[in-house]
């Protein structure tokens, strides 16, 4: 696994697609696995992109009540084939190569019932588990004013907890600050 923290807007996504290559999630550098035919990844299902340029999603489902992408029509990837952790669904998120937002996908769990302990013994298993070769972002969330709200306190401690544990067993870890990174491990 190759890690890659960084604050908001910093440039994670483009120093992963300049080190790495587009459908790239491994350690030796550029790659054309996960590469289709139009040159975007495929999903983790296998199915191809479809005619509306977004990722299949695992379930073919429309888009839940609580505002999740399931659907190929919504935005669940970014156009560089980054899933994203905001939007698609766990299942979706768990068998990517490549996932940024992070922090948010675990803000959703937690906000969905999601015990916090049981999320930071799990997830970081989970994640290697499925994909042990993916790349991995995640936003900087824990720095200034510690949050009165109780729930705010959590999400950033779980947070930090799991990308703890993330880095102590990925191969690489980046701090990315203005597209710069800065190899950690």
């Amino acid at each position: 696994m190759i890690l890659v923290i960084g604050g908001k807007s910093q440039g994670k996504r483009a120093f992963v697609l300049e080190r790495y290559g587009v459908g790239a999630a491994r350690m030796d550098g550029p790659s054309e696995v996960g590469r289709t035919t139009s040159g975007f990844m495929e999903s983790p299902s296998g199915a191809d992109r479809t005619a509306g340029g977004f990722m299949e999603s695992p379930s073919g489902a429309d888009r839940t009540a609580g505002g999740v992408m399931d659907s190929p029509s919504e935005v669940d990837c970014t156009a560089d084939g980054f899933v994203d952790g905001a939007l698609a669904p766990w299942e979706f998120f768990l068998e990517a190569d490549r996932a940024w937002n992070l922090h948010l996908m675990i803000r959703r769990r937690l906000e969905a019932g999601g015990a916090a302990e049981a999320l930071e013994k799990e997830l970081p298993g989970q994640l290697f588990k499925a994909r042990p070769e993916r790349i991995l972002l995640v936003d900087e969330i824990g720095c200034g004013i510690v949050p009165l709200d109780a729930f705010e306190r959590t999400y950033r401690e779980v947070t930090g907890r799991i990308c703890c544990a993330l880095a102590a067993e990925a191969r690489e870890v980046w701090r990315v600050v203005a597209g710069i990174g800065m190899q950690i491990k």
